[in-house]
């Protein structure tokens, strides 16, 4: 939920990020449509049980 709302204060208030394209994306991050020079982290791993 913080990683969410974290991403939603840094690309306010017109960004947007998207996780697949018809071209390549940076792999180590969420691409963000609008700004470009903002840097969102990509979301925590769930945790699951065994």
């Amino acid at each position: 939920m913080q990683w969410y709302a974290e991403m939603l204060a840094a690309t306010e208030p017109d960004g947007m990020i998207y996780a697949f394209a018809d071209f390549d994306v940076p792999l180590d991050r969420m691409p963000v449509d609008f700004p470009k020079d903002v840097f969102v982290p990509l979301p925590p791993l769930r945790k699951t049980s065994d």
